[in-house]
């Protein structure tokens, strides 16, 4: 809730082009960096679309988190805080760290989000709103789900017991 009270606020007049132009003007005059107008509006626009990035990115990461964590309540296991699989059967494992659904919801949602922020801005007369950022903003939030189904491969193959060698399965019979 409090990551889609962000990006509502900076859907608003203040965080318009041409207020953040000025917020990052008076950054740099700070450190007494001068632009010439072209380059500070090609810096500015580079970093809103990194905000774009971060924001719309982290919000699918946070999504992805609420899906598993109600997941894990439901099927009993109250550890919501943490993603440690220890003391879990692997195969249990492996259904607390990602599963479809999860990543589908939370890329659902990243897209919804972005698709409400670009029409509430398209009512602001400072702001344009643009079917171009809801594609990056969704890009945004299916890079974060392969992030985290990444993560979670990785920590299953390091999780999982090494194969047995032919020589082991044989002196053991």
């Amino acid at each position: 809730m409090v990551m889609l009270m962000i990006i509502a606020m900076e859907s608003s007049n203040r965080f318009s082009a041409v207020q953040t132009s000025g917020m990052l003007k008076n950054f740099l005059a700070f450190f007494s960096i001068r632009l010439r107008a072209e380059t500070l509006n090609l810096l500015n626009a580079v970093l809103r679309k990194c905000g774009h990035v971060l924001g719309y990115g982290f919000l699918s990461f946070l999504l992805f988190r609420a899906c598993r964590g109600t997941f894990r309540a439901l099927a009993g296991y109250y550890d919501w805080r943490t993603s440690r699989i220890k003391g879990l059967p692997l195969e249990q494992a492996a259904r607390f760290l990602w599963q479809s659904p999860w990543a589908l919801v939370a890329l659902g949602g990243t897209a919804l989000t972005a698709i409400a922020d670009e029409m509430h801005q398209k009512t602001i007369p400072s702001r344009t709103g643009s079917w171009w950022d809801v594609l990056l903003d969704t890009c945004a939030g299916l890079i974060a789900q392969m992030l985290i189904f990444w993560f979670a491969a990785r920590k299953m193959r390091q999780a999982a017991p090494p194969p047995r060698t032919v020589h082991e399965s044989t002196v053991r019979e």
